[in-house]
């Protein structure tokens, strides 16, 4: 066998053992990261703020925290007070939901709607 091939060998069968433990150990089945990203062109500003929703709220969904504001890694944050963080630019989310209360009850009405739906793309915002 070619170096060049023995090298490639051994890294399938590190990945593939790698997947299979994690799928004994989990109870799971397929690719480590199958069936957890999806991605969706946005098109509209209903859009955008259902999906800003779904980011921010998703915390709370998963029970990482009790308000989306407590999740430090979260940028919610910085959307209900202003912490001044240069890298986080919240004007145009805020323009699009029209002000910073309604960004926050927007957020939580469409929230709300998220949890109660099982398909994402069935939502009426």
């Amino acid at each position: 066998m070619r170096n060049r091939d023995y090298k490639n060998f051994t890294k399938g069968n590190v990945f593939t053992s790698f997947s299979k433990y994690l799928n004994l150990k989990y109870q799971r089945v397929g690719h480590i990261f199958q069936d957890k990203f999806k991605s969706v062109q946005i098109e509209t500003n209903s859009q955008l703020m259902l999906v800003s929703s779904y980011i921010h709220m998703n915390p709370v969904k998963d029970s990482l925290v009790n308000k989306p504001e407590s999740y430090k890694w979260s940028s919610y944050i910085d959307f209900i007070i202003d912490r001044k963080n240069p890298i986080i630019h919240t004007q145009f989310l805020t323009e699009v939901f029209q002000n910073k209360n309604n960004f926050i009850n927007e957020n939580t009405r469409l929230y709300n709607k998220i949890v109660s739906k099982s398909d994402f793309d069935t939502i009426d915002i």
